[in-house]
C-alpha cells in the first residue's frame, strides 16, 4: 500500500520539481492555483471506482457473473460520460476560470500559465476517469499488480515527457499538462490490456443495465469523497488568503505541499490498511486481533511520522530548494517555513489517520466521516481563514498548527461521545492506551 501510494504521489512531486526548476516561480504559482481544480476533477473521477469494486466483489462472492458484468457495464459507461463532460467543461472554461483563480495576484503571466495548464489537462480527463474506475476491480479479477503497473507506467512516461518538454520542446505549462495527459493515456492502456486475458471475469456488456446499480455505486463512493471535497474547498480558501497576503506565498505553499506528499502518502497507506484489517477482524468478531491491529497501527504511525518528520525538519531548506531555481530566494525561504509548519502539523495529527481507519473498519463510518470533515475541512478553513485574514502569513501558519491540535483532540474524543452500545470503538483506543502509555 505504501509503495503504491508513494508511486502516485511521486507524479505530483516530480511534476512540481521540473516545473519549478525549468519554468520558474510563476509556473509554480500557477500549479498551486490549479491544484484545487485538479483535485475536484480527480474527486469526480474517483467517485465511481470504490462503489464498483464493492459491488463487483459482492456479486463475485455470489458467483453471479451476469450481475458482475451488468454493474461493470453501467458504471464504466457513466465514467466515460462523466470524463467527457468534465473535459468539455474545463476546455471551454479554462480562460475565465484562470482569470478568477489568479485575480488576487494581478499577474498576467500567471493567469496565462494557469489557462494553458487547464486547457492541456482537459484532454486527458476521459482516460483518467476510466483508469480510476476500472483499476478498482483489477484485484478482484485476479490481476493484483495491474493497478500498480499502470501507476508506475504513468509516472515513467510523465517524467520523460516533462523533461522533453522542459529541455527540448520548451512547451511551457501547456506542454507540462499535455505530458500529464499523454501519461494518463499510457496508464489507461496498461489497465485496458487486462481485458485481453482469457481467464478474466469482467466483460463489458450493455444488456440488462440497471440505474439502481449506478445509484448504489455512487452512494458507496460518496463516503470516501467527503474529505476530498473538503480538500478542494480548503485549497481555494488557502490560495485566496495566501494571494492576498504575500506575492510569493501561493508558489511557496505549493512547493511545501508537494514536498509534504511523502509523509502524506505513508500516513494514508496506514489508514487504508487499518481500515481493511479492522474490518476483517470485526466481521470475524475477533476482538483481540482487532485490538492488536490498532495497537500496531498506531505505534507504527508514531514511529514512521517521527522519523520522516525529523528528516524533514533537519533538511527542510535543501528539500524546498530542489523545487526552485537559485534566484527564487524569497519564495524558497517562505516555502521552507511552510514545510516546517506542515511537518509539525502532521506530527501532531498523524494518529488521526489510523484512528479514522479503525472507525471505518468497525462499522462507524459516521464517526470516521465526521472526523475527516473536521480535519480536512472545517478546522483548517475556519482556523486558517480567521487567523490568516487577521495576521497574514504568521496567522496562516498558526492556523495550520491549531488545526492539527483540534483534529487530534476531537478524533480521540469522538468514541467517548458515541453510542455506548458500540463498545468496539472505545475498546480499540482503550487497548492502545493500556498497552502503550
Amino acid at each position: 500500500m505504501i509503495l503504491s501510494s508513494i508511486t502516485t504521489m511521486a507524479c505530483v512531486i516530480i511534476d512540481s520539481i521540473i516545473t519549478g526548476r525549468f519554468l520558474g516561480t510563476d509556473a509554480v504559482a500557477a500549479t498551486g492555483l490549479v491544484s484545487p481544480v485538479i483535485m475536484l476533477i480527480t474527486l469526480l473521477c474517483n467517485l465511481l471506482g470504490p462503489g464498483l469494486g464493492i459491488l463487483c466483489t459482492r456479486y463475485i462472492g455470489m458467483a453471479d457473473k451476469e450481475r458482475v458484468n451488468q454493474v461493470f457495464g453501467i458504471v464504466t459507461i457513466t465514467a466515460f460520460i462523466l470524463g467527457l463532460l468534465a473535459s468539455l467543461v474545463l476546455f471551454f472554461t479554462a480562460g475565465p476560470l484562470s482569470s478568477l483563480l489568479s485575480a488576487e495576484l494581478k499577474n498576467p503571466a500567471i493567469t496565462d500559465m494557469t489557462s494553458d495548464y487547464l486547457t492541456g489537462f482537459s484532454f486527458g480527463i476521459i482516460f483518467l476517469s476510466l483508469s480510476c474506475c476500472i483499476s478498482q476491480v483489477m484485484m478482484v479479477d485476479n490481476d493484483m499488480n495491474r493497478s500498480l503497473l499502470s501507476t508506475v507506467t504513468t509516472l515513467i512516461v510523465d517524467v520523460i515527457l516533462d523533461l522533453l518538454n522542459a529541455l527540448v520542446f520548451h512547451g511551457g505549462m501547456i506542454g507540462m499538462a499535455l505530458a500529464t495527459t499523454i501519461s494518463s493515456v499510457f496508464g489507461f492502456l496498461v489497465i485496458f490490456l487486462h481485458f485481453f486475458k482469457k481467464d478474466r471475469i469482467l466483460h463489458f456488456t450493455c444488456k440488462g443495465l440497471k440505474l439502481t446499480d449506478l445509484k448504489e455505486a455512487i452512494m458507496l463512493g460518496l463516503s470516501g469523497s467527503i474529505s476530498q471535497l473538503c480538500g478542494v474547498i480548503r485549497g481555494f480558501v488557502f490560495n485566496f488568503i495566501l494571494a492576498a497576503s504575500q506575492a510569493e506565498a501561493v508558489a511557496a505553499f505549493a512547493v511545501a505541499n508537494s514536498a509534504n506528499y511523502v509523509i502524506l502518502s505513508v500516513i494514508i497507506s496506514v489508514l487504508v490498511t487499518t481500515d481493511t484489517l479492522t474490518s476483517m477482524f470485526y466481521g470475524e468478531e475477533d476482538r483481540n486481533s482487532l485490538y492488536r491491529v490498532m495497537d500496531i497501527a498506531m505505534k507504527k504511525t508514531i514511529k514512521m511520522t517521527l522519523i520522516l518528520s525529523l528528516i524533514y525538519l533537519i533538511f527542510t531548506g535543501p528539500v524546498t530548494r530542489i523545487f526552485l531555481t537559485k534566484d527564487a530566494l524569497a519564495t524558497s525561504a517562505l516555502a521552507t517555513d511552510f514545510l516546517r509548519i506542515l511537518t509539525v502539523q502532521f506530527m501532531i495529527m498523524s494518529l488521526t489517520f489510523p484512528v479514522i481507519g479503525g472507525f471505518m473498519g468497525v462499522g462507524r463510518s459516521d464517526l470516521g466521516n465526521l472526523a475527516a470533515v473536521l480535519r480536512e475541512g472545517i478546522y483548517p478553513i475556519v482556523c486558517v481563514a480567521l487567523l490568516g485574514m487577521a495576521f497574514k502569513i504568521p496567522g496562516f501558519e498558526a492556523g495550520l498548527v491549531l488545526t492539527g491540535v483540534l483534529s487530534l483532540f476531537t478524533t480521540f474524543l469522538l468514541p467517548a461521545l458515541s453510542n455506548k452500545k458500540s463498545r468496539a470503538v472505545p475498546g480499540i483506543f482503550w487497548c492502545f492506551l493500556k498497552n502503550s502509555i
